[in-house]
């Protein structure tokens, strides 16, 4: 046997024993194939396993198995291993549909219906964005990303106002197999054998797509069209198995890897082997999940399980695939608009201080009234804002990597974890030793995403390595929150990106410790000036090595103290950076500082409006910053 075959066969062994542990609970061997074909009407163990158990079983491998196509094919199209029915923006456009429809009461084929609209509109709107930029790769990436974060915000923003249906939109969006009768298995199923033999017939396309457009369009190949083709493809396919059973992450993206891995080179090796081992993964997963006494979703579990083996698979990269420009950048060099700047930071913090809305409608604060509440939950959001962006410009100028932030390479998760880990160890545990388990946290993950970057890794490592972290930090919520420990009612709040437990001495923590890491990250100027040249940086005279841990250090530290005021917060580090790019900001040290102004604004705008948009009730500012952000990048992105 070939490994590819071994693999295979030593997965679907893993996932059959595990399923007979389960199956034998409810059934003896010997019932399984009447329960299956035809199950007594009285007996209610084979009702049970002819209308649950094996159903769950057929849906684990036909999603599986169309996830991993859908996300081949992308990876196919857009030649960028990062690419995934997520990255098109499939699953949070339908996880946002279901939540704005959801709790009118829609189920059955009707919420499969709305799913559906929600995945192809987020897949429509992203290529419409990518098409201004010429339909290139790392643009359709780009904006199925941005997308993406502003869609789960909105969702989290509606689910925050739907306390009662909270959970249900919870299980599915988290991707939960579970199943009352075989209406999803055929539906599935079909999906899955049209799109496979589309596929199959595409093998001479997608190969010549694997030769990047200069060599398809040589081969008498026309590029455009096979991307517009296989995008098409695997965006459909990724929305109605999304419409099934919710969003699933990694499965898409670790089984093209996994294929690759043992063996799987050719085109119609991968288009053969890559939804076998996709089948394999999610049941396998599924199965595992069914051992946990808790009502865990599958598809957070896949993040959980999987992220290892994704970031191990990652690390292995060495071929550059995928060049990355910025959001915005301007036309011509200018000088930085130092005055614009400055006045957008302290008109943001003077609306946030003296402007509010009461029950009698708008008015303005007296200084008392300011002080105060305002000033300690504004100067916090000012501070973790600044902090967040000084992070994400190190990041960005150290690498060369105009998507480096601390969210997208797995520093804020890496922090989020250590703090989580520390509450559950040490729940009495001081600010200070907070600070230090999000430090190590956010350490250990920026380490991890960029530990090749001096090694002429890909760019797009340290990116696919943080997707793992990201994953794992979200099994790990998922699996938190599923167990109902009272500890998770506390960190809620804080996940969501909130100021409600702001106090003053956590605001003048966040503001010394922003302020401070600022005047450091402006004493490393120079570095950062030569860090992204590589050779020639070394041949200048610059210790590199000391230079990166330096500026990882730095990095993480300040990611670590706006988690611990905020909560983990979301592309703040990433636009602040290029909008102070598009002010003019292009020096390091003038980067630096204009992402501190602009990041401190957007996060205390966000904090403000949170307070008074939907008042009397309050939205959390991470929420805030996402919907922000996420606009402000699809607009950059439009143009």
């Amino acid at each position: 046997m070939t490994p590819r075959s071994l693999f295979a066969a030593a997965l679907f062994a893993a996932a059959a024993a595990l399923f007979a542990v389960s199956a034998t609970r409810l059934l003896p061997p010997a019932e399984w194939l009447s329960a299956l074909l035809a199950p007594p009407p009285s007996d209610v163990s084979a009702m049970i396993a002819h209308y649950t158990l094996f159903p769950r079983v057929a849906v684990a491998l036909a999603a599986g198995a169309a996830l991993a196509l859908s996300g081949l094919i992308l990876q196919i199209a857009l030649d960028n291993p990062l690419a995934e029915p997520s990255t098109t923006g499939v699953s949070a456009g339908a996880v946002l549909a279901l939540a704005l429809f959801g709790p009118a009461g829609l189920g059955g084929a009707s919420q499969s219906l709305v799913a559906l609209a929600g995945g192809l509109t987020a897949v429509g709107f992203t290529l419409a964005l990518a098409s201004r930029g010429g339909m290139k790769p790392a643009t359709i990436v780009i904006a199925g990303l941005v997308l993406s974060f502003a869609a789960s915000a909105a969702t989290t923003l509606i689910a925050l106002f739907n306390h009662e249906w909270m959970r249900s939109l919870f299980l599915w969006s988290s991707g939960s197999l579970r199943q009352n009768d075989w209406s999803a298995t055929s539906n599935l199923v079909a999906l899955l054998a049209v799109s496979w033999l589309a596929a199959a017939g595409l093998v001479r396309a997608f190969t010549l797509a694997a030769l990047r457009d200069a060599g398809a369009a040589a081969l008498g190949g026309d590029p455009k069209t096979i991307r517009l083709t296989g995008l098409a493809l695997a965006a459909g396919l990724a929305a109605l198995t999304t419409a099934e059973v919710g969003a699933i992450a990694f499965v898409g993206l670790a089984a093209p890897h996994l294929a690759r891995a043992v063996g799987a080179r050719t085109v119609g090796a991968r288009l053969l082997w890559t939804p076998i081992y996709g089948a394999g993964l999610l049941w396998l997963t599924d199965e595992m999940v069914k051992l946990i006494p808790l009502d865990l979703p599958t598809g957070a579990a896949t993040g959980l399980l999987g992220a290892p083996l994704l970031m191990a698979l990652a690390a292995r990269m060495r071929r550059p695939s995928l060049t990355l420009a910025p959001l915005s950048a301007p036309p011509r060099r200018r000088r930085p608009q130092w005055g614009a700047l400055l006045v957008a930071a302290l008109a943001a913090l003077a609306v946030a201080l003296v402007v509010e809305r009461t029950a009698d409608g708008w008015t303005l604060a007296t200084l008392d009234q300011a002080f105060d509440y305002r000033v300690p939950r504004s100067l916090a959001a000012f501070g973790a804002g600044m902090a967040v962006a000084v992070a994400g410009a190190l990041l960005q100028r150290m690498t060369g990597n105009a998507m480096a932030s601390p969210d997208m390479i797995g520093v804020s998760a890496g922090a989020a974890l250590g703090f989580l880990a520390l509450l559950y160890v040490a729940p009495m545990a001081g600010a200070g030793a907070q600070l230090v388990a999000g430090g190590l946290g956010a350490g250990v993950a920026a380490v991890w995403a960029l530990k090749g970057v001096g090694r002429g890794a890909p760019p797009e490592q340290p990116l696919l390595l943080g997707v793992g972290v990201a994953s794992a930090f979200t099994g790990v919520v998922s699996f938190l929150l599923a167990s109902g420990d009272p500890r998770m009612a506390l960190a809620v709040t804080w996940l969501s990106g909130s100021t409600y437990q702001a106090d003053a001495s956590r605001a003048l923590v966040i503001i010394v410790v922003a302020a401070g890491g600022l005047a450091a990250a402006l004493a490393l100027a120079r570095p950062l000036q030569l860090l992204p040249l590589g050779s020639v940086a070394r041949s200048s005279g610059l210790r590199v090595g000391q230079a990166q841990a330096l500026t990882l250090a730095l990095s993480s530290v300040l990611t670590a103290a706006a988690t611990l005021v905020i909560g983990p917060l979301s592309f703040v580090g990433l636009i602040a950076p290029h909008a102070a790019r598009s002010a003019g900001c292009r020096s390091p040290a003038s980067l630096l500082a204009g992402s501190a102004l602009i990041g401190g604004a957007l996060l205390a705008a966000a904090d403000w409006i949170g307070r008074v948009a939907l008042f009397p009730y309050e939205v959390p500012a991470g929420v805030i910053a996402m919907l922000l952000g996420g606009a402000a990048a699809l607009v950059a992105l439009s143009r």
